[in-house]
């Protein structure tokens, strides 16, 4: 749960630097789940943004 604490942080400190009425929805998700998703247009390479501890999702 550090790491999400970590990354709600930096979001909020993200959001806080622009005025807008934007808002930032983190929602985890597993390994499992990421590998069944369906993509539809340019091929991503799943295994290596699973494998990179340096992804967020948008």
């Amino acid at each position: 749960m550090e790491k999400y604490e970590q990354i709600k942080r930096d979001m909020v400190e993200v959001q806080s630097l622009y005025e807008n009425h934007d808002s930032i929805i983190v929602c985890p998700v597993s390994s499992d789940i990421l590998r069944s998703m369906k993509i539809i247009g340019q091929n991503i390479n799943l295994d290596v943004i699973t494998q990179s501890k340096n992804t967020l999702f948008f």
